[in-house]
């Protein structure tokens, strides 16, 4: 769950999954950076895509209260690490 201030909005990083996505809840006037693309978020909208390429968040009008959004990673590979509990095989 991603649960941001403006002034806490994602800088630059990625994902060591396969693959990335986002549902926005309450995405407020954010786009979401890509190298290659610009994703503009809406309340309800899904995005999914590889999870290697690099992004972050910019905020296109200041807003006051949190910008909800919620991150999933996707693999097709048994990754188990005991030192996290958030990739759980289904």
């Amino acid at each position: 769950l991603n649960f941001h201030n403006s002034n806490e909005v994602l800088d630059w990083h990625n994902h060591m999954s396969s693959f990335h996505g986002y549902i926005s809840i309450d995405p407020k006037s954010t786009t979401t950076i890509f190298k290659e693309y610009e994703v503009k978020n809406e309340i309800g909208n899904i995005y999914i895509g590889p999870g290697y390429l690099f992004h972050k968040v910019k905020v296109d009008e200041d807003y006051s209260s949190p910008r909800i959004t919620i991150g999933f990673d996707v693999t097709d590979e048994v990754q188990l690490r005991p030192e996290t509990f958030s990739l759980i095989p289904i």
